[in-house]
Formats: structure tokens, C-alpha cells, sequence
């Protein structure tokens, strides 16, 4: 009698411990993978945290990682180990380990992952750094391009001419390829012209302020979860309802 007791415990404490562990992996595999390589336009205004912050306030289960130094190019993320402990980076080589971009790309199975794109110019296209993703990353993750925005600042005073040429050559070379577009610089080409009393910069006027960070935050959830956020409690910006009415103008365009 005391047998079968201890054997229906057993049994219990089994089925238990294996529903558990089904659950735990249930929520794991619900998590959205998502790694981030750039520098500093990816991290400025806490951007992390608040997006990471803003997926889950929408019921977004989400796993965010951000490499970033300062300054640093894309490329250069694939080929040194980079210091930024000074509050400058400096690119050290890496004698007996991998640079952290490709650390983290082996880490994990990422469903995504964001390349700052280096190139202000668009003509050339990172094939190298692309296909250093799928060697060290896996073909399962999808690669997001993240349209550089800062200098595009600077065409402002060249009219559109310069503006466009950017836009149409990333375009060209995302049209036969599966790598998604960011198009953040679009989107603050599209603000500056259309909203001009709408200051989106940083007094640095290369990074954005904190409502040129939701404008970001925006874009980019949008391509990931193909909605915009919901209205909640965010952590960097009060015109919510303005911002989006933006976001959508942009985004119902014809391109």
C-alpha cells in the first residue's frame, strides 16, 4: 500500500516537473529574439530599454541585445574588439577571440537581427558583414537594414536631390535580396519637410531627441510586429497621439 503511494507521488512530482518544463519552454520559444549591431544612434535616449520597454507594455514577448560603440561602422564590428571605456571607441585587434558582434551572433538563434547600415551614401552594399550573419548567426534569422539617418541631415540644405539618391540606392540593393529596410532617414527626411517646427535632433543635430527616438522606436516596431504600438504609458515622450498620426501619414504613402 505504502508503495503505490510513493508511486503515485513519483508519478505526480513527474508530470509536474514535465508540464513545467513545457510551460518554461512554451513562453521561451513566444520570446522574439531580436540582437542590434551599430553605435550610437542605437543606444542614444536609453533607446533599448524603452523599446524593449514598449514591446512588452503591448504584450510583445521580446529578448533584446544591443551592441554599440560610438562612432564605430558596421564593418568595423566584424573585424576588431572594440573599447569604448574612454567615452571614445578604440579598435583593438583580436588575437585569441571573436569580435563581440559575431560572440553574440553565435549566443543565441536569433529571429532577427538590425545592421546600422554604415554607407551614407547607400552605394555599397555590406555583403560581407550580411553573410558574416548567416555563417555565425543562422539562416533562420530575418536581417533588418537600418537606413542611416545622421548625415542625411546634412542634405537638407541640398534640397531632396541627395536625400533621394540615398534612399533609391539602399533600395536597389535590397530589391533581389531578403534582407528587410529600415528607412529612418526616410522617416526624418518625410518629418523635416512635412512638420518643420517639429524639432526630432538632439542639440548635437546627429542624434535624435527623445521624440526623434519614438519616431525610430515607431519605425521599427512597426516592421517587426506590422502594427504600431498602442497608446501606453511610455517612458521618454508625452505627444503619443501626434507622433503616430505621423507615422501613419508615412507609412500609407505611395512609394
Amino acid at each position: 500500500m505504502l508503495t503505490r503511494k510513493i508511486l503515485k507521488i513519483k508519478i505526480f512530482v513527474i508530470l509536474t516537473l514535465s508540464l513545467i518544463g513545457l510551460s518554461n519552454g512554451l513562453s521561451q520559444k513566444q520570446n522574439l529574439k531580436v540582437l542590434v549591431i551599430g553605435n550610437s544612434l542605437v543606444y542614444w535616449n536609453n533607446f533599448h530599454e524603452n523599446f524593449e520597454n514598449t514591446c512588452k507594455q503591448n504584450g510583445k514577448n521580446i529578448y533584446l541585445k544591443t551592441i554599440a560603440y560610438p562612432g564605430i561602422e558596421l564593418m568595423e564590428h566584424f573585424k576588431f574588439c572594440p573599447d569604448s571605456s574612454k567615452g571614445y571607441t578604440v579598435l583593438n585587434l583580436c588575437p585569441n577571440k571573436k569580435p563581440p558582434a559575431i560572440e553574440a551572433l553565435k549566443s543565441n538563434l536569433w529571429d532577427i537581427v538590425i545592421l546600422q547600415n554604415p554607407d551614407y551614401d547607400g552605394s555599397i552594399f555590406p555583403q560581407e558583414v550580411i553573410d558574416s550573419v548567416r555563417i555565425y548567426g543562422g539562416n533562420q534569422c530575418k536581417i533588418f537594414i537600418y537606413e542611416q539617418f545622421s548625415t542625411i541631415l546634412y542634405s537638407y540644405a541640398k534640397r531632396n536631390t541627395e536625400v533621394i539618391n540615398i534612399q533609391t540606392a539602399l533600395r536597389k540593393n535590397l530589391k533581389n535580396s531578403d534582407v528587410k529596410y529600415l528607412p529612418i532617414g526616410e522617416v526624418f527626411h518625410f518629418v523635416s519637410t512635412n512638420y518643420p517646427n517639429l524639432d526630432i535632433f538632439d542639440k548635437d543635430y546627429e542624434h535624435p531627441n527623445p521624440i526623434g527616438s519614438f519616431l525610430q522606436l515607431g519605425i521599427i516596431y512597426k516592421s517587426i510586429y506590422k502594427e504600431f504600438p498602442k497608446k501606453k504609458k511610455f517612458l521618454f515622450f508625452s505627444k503619443y497621439n501626434k507622433l503616430i498620426t505621423i507615422l501613419r501619414q508615412y507609412d500609407s504613402r505611395k512609394t
